[in-house]
This record gives structure tokens, sequence and C-alpha cells, in this order.
């Protein structure tokens, strides 16, 4: 199983759609994300594609951030470039949406909590 990192990765758990294949517009918020732990990423395999800014991950995929949790069997990142300053390319790609597909499941830490 692959692990993978992101740091700033607010529009993940607000874009993912909870029907399996349907494509939510991305978040309309502008705010940065004020999260301290970064969101995980764990799959089976995964394919990117660094200069059509996509990243697809597939088999087990599992999305943690330490409050919420998305599992499904596919997850595609699309990512944008927003040229600011001095930041290089790398640096300055964000996330533009993504599509959740297979099985997918959205858990909030309220939501866990609450099933206790």
């Amino acid at each position: 199983m692959l692990n993978f990192h992101i740091i700033t990765m607010s529009a993940l758990f607000l874009a993912c759609s909870i029907a399996s294949a349907q494509e939510m517009p991305p978040a309309q918020t502008k705010s940065k994300s004020t999260k301290k732990n970064p969101t995980t990423i764990k799959a089976d395999s995964i394919g990117i594609d660094i200069d059509g800014n996509v990243a697809i991950f597939t088999g087990n995929v599992k999305s943690c951030d330490g409050e919420t949790t998305i599992t499904c069997r596919k997850m595609t990142i699309y990512l944008e470039n927003k040229k600011t300053g001095g930041a290089s390319i790398e640096e300055s790609r964000q996330i533009s949406r993504i599509l959740c597909e297979g099985e997918v499941v959205i858990v909030t830490k309220a939501q866990d909590e609450k099933l206790k």
C-alpha cells in the first residue's frame, strides 16, 4: 500500500461526492487550510501525470485528515497552476477538484463519535 501526504488540501473533503461516480463542483471557499496535520492518502497504487496535473489513486483508497476519513475504490485529484509571487510551479499547484468513485464512504470525526 502506498502513502501520499498532501499538506494543503482544504477542498478535499468538501469536493468528494457521496454518490459513486458523481462529480461536485470545487468548494467555494477561498480560505487556506488551517489544519496542522497533513492529509494522508493510502492506496494500492498511484498514477501521477505531472504535465496533466492529475493524480489517480486506485484500490482501497483511504484519505484521512484527522477530522474526516474518506474511503473509495478510486480517487482522482485535479490540480491547477496558480502562480503567486516567486513560488515555483510545484509550489503553486492547488487542488481544483476531486472525484471519488466506487463505494464512497465519508465519515467525520463528529459522526464517528456519535456512533460510539
